[in-house]
């Protein structure tokens, strides 16, 4: 009957619409490059674990991860090449990372990892594996992506750390530690993981 008919159609227009709606979300929090999140998405992700951390009493560490002359890369190979050492590095990221860990991409070269109940020792094993793979000879690697990853020109990674103890710790702030342990690996010549100073948070006044 005609209207079977119109209500399957308006069914499946239901579907549909829910469905480009889960897409649509998806893109705003995806990095459209990379596939990982991007900072909204970061951001969002951030906010749950927080919670969890302050529930749980557990500690957060962050890795601010930058790649090391990647604007010498970019104006040696071209943007295309640019482009799939930046997916590359993300995919070397996300394999050294637990189902329960985070990446984001924060605009050019510089990606956020996001360990939630993760200490210093275990987030630096993290930034140490992710160079690990990279300085290795890529054609070496198992991998359906190898002869991709061996086609690309040879490039490193600077890793700053920073742990969040308290869950009163603002995200801009943690941020802002990892990125100067960051900018401390740059200044000590690349390649390198610093780690940062722990937070000094103001006390809060007793009553």
């Amino acid at each position: 009957s005609h209207f079977m008919t119109l209500l399957l159609t308006v069914g499946f227009m239901t579907v549909a619409t829910r469905r480009l709606q889960t897409i649509l979300e998806r893109r705003s929090t995806l990095d459209p490059l990379t596939q990982v999140l991007n900072r909204r998405g970061f951001t969002e992700v951030y906010a749950k674990e927080h919670a969890l951390m302050r529930r749980e009493q557990t500690v957060m560490t962050m890795l601010s991860i930058d790649l090391d002359y990647f604007k010498a890369i970019n104006d040696c190979y071209g943007h295309s090449i640019g482009d799939r050492v930046l997916t590359d590095v993300a995919s070397v990221i996300a394999k050294a990372l637990r189902a329960s860990d985070h990446v984001a991409r924060f605009g050019g070269e510089e990606f956020i990892v996001l360990l939630p109940a993760t200490g210093l020792e275990r987030a630096h094993h993290v930034a140490e594996r992710i160079q690990t793979v990279l300085r290795a000879p890529r054609s070496e690697t198992e991998s359906e992506q190898s002869a991709a990853a061996a086609a690309l020109p040879p490039y490193t990674v600077s890793i700053g750390i920073a742990c969040q103890v308290s869950p009163d710790e603002e995200l801009d702030h943690i941020l802002l530690r990892a990125d100067r342990a960051l900018y401390c690996a740059k200044e000590r010549g690349r390649d390198r993981i610093e780690i940062a100073a722990e937070a000094v948070l103001p006390l809060h006044a007793s009553a």
